[in-house]
């Protein structure tokens, strides 16, 4: 195996991948060339410890979220994280002075973890990719790839160079890469061009699904190609926004590529009598199904949600039925008697 590893990082070093993302790239080439046969990640990510040393050790940071404070931009270093847990999030600041951050009022922290955790859920489900590397093809990898620099260059423009246009301009293409990558996916060779708009209707005639993501391209679609070239002015709370956009892009199509991977060729439809868990593992039953305002919505039980100072509550709540997409039915027996014993339990209590 180790001369495998050593043609394979030869070839990412040519490519010049970072020396921190080899392991994970050099797993993703050997599963996609052997399957079940290749070697699990740990060895070989031992094999680039003993290599490189600490210059493949992860910073467990899977994003980076511009943000501006009182007329200064900063970037929220966004960390992965696998469980519930307290953090600071002024703590994972950069570029703003402390000074600042330890002044903020009510509604400028309310504001920053609100673009923090935004950021955290599209982050977390690119970062996830990595744990999948079967579910794209090279050439789909090759664009995401591609488009997480994009999306690591928009940011670090934005910071270090107070450069809104070259930011706006990576957005828009990791937006453009992921959604070319999503067609392919789909079987569909993606047009030459820009035309992000255009892309979106390829795919939504494949998927309803992906009509979530019309006002996001809506915002990016304003984006022109004479932005490579041309002098424009992008305010800052406009570079922000189309920012947000793009991201909520890429995650949106991360999280439904890894929810397709679990739910198989049958989609997801929400039934009265049946367990639910979404991207995030929340867990919600369907109550019943019925009509809002000439809009088909569920009446939901979903379990332990966060409520901030008082804790976590189960709370019914209507939900629009056609955003089941979100959604993977649970199917194990064992499961969902365990999660009707607790229905039951609540139903007591009521």
């Amino acid at each position: 195996m180790a001369v495998d590893l050593e043609q394979i990082d030869a070839a990412l070093k040519k490519a010049g991948v970072p020396v921190m993302q080899r392991p994970v790239r050099a797993w993703r080439e050997l599963v996609i060339s052997m399957g079940d046969a290749a070697p699990p990640i740990d060895i070989i990510s031992d094999w680039f410890f003993n290599r490189y040393g600490e210059r493949v050790s992860w910073d467990g940071i899977v994003g980076l979220q511009p943000v501006a404070i009182r007329d200064m931009v900063g970037v929220v270093k966004v960390p992965f994280i696998s469980e519930t847990t307290t953090l600071r999030v002024t703590e994972y600041v950069d570029g703003i002075p402390s000074e600042i951050l330890t002044s903020l009022s009510e509604s400028e922290m309310h504001a920053l973890l609100g673009d923090a955790m935004a950021a955290f859920y599209d982050f977390k489900a690119v970062y996830n990719l990595h744990s999948e590397p079967s579910i794209l093809s090279r050439e789909e990898w090759q664009l995401v790839d591609r488009a997480m620099f994009d999306l690591a260059a928009a940011s670090t423009l934005l910071q270090v160079n107070q450069d809104t246009q070259g930011c706006v301009f990576s957005i828009q293409q990791a937006s453009e890469k992921f959604i070319k990558a999503a067609l392919s996916k789909l079987g569909k060779t993606p047009k030459r061009g820009h035309a992000i708009k255009d892309f979106l209707d390829d795919l939504i005639k494949e998927h309803y699904k992906f009509n979530y993501l019309r006002r996001a391209v809506d915002e990016i679609s304003s984006v022109t190609m004479n932005v490579r070239y041309a002098q424009q002015q992008w305010s800052l709370s406009d570079t922000l926004r189309l920012y947000s956009a793009g991201r909520m892009i890429c995650g949106f199509i991360a999280q439904q590529w890894q929810l397709d991977q679990e739910r198989g060729p049958v989609q997801t439809v929400l039934t009265p009598g049946h367990w639910y868990r979404d991207y995030d593992e929340r867990i919600s039953y369907c109550v019943s199904i019925g009509r809002t305002n000439g809009r088909d919505t569920a009446r939901m039980l979903v379990l332990d949600v966060d409520a901030g100072p008082i804790g976590k509550i189960s709370a019914e709540v209507l939900y629009n039925a056609d955003l089941a997409f979100h959604y993977v039915t649970i199917t194990e027996s064992v499961e969902i008697a365990r999660l009707e014993k607790r229905r039951k339990s609540l139903e007591g209590q009521s």
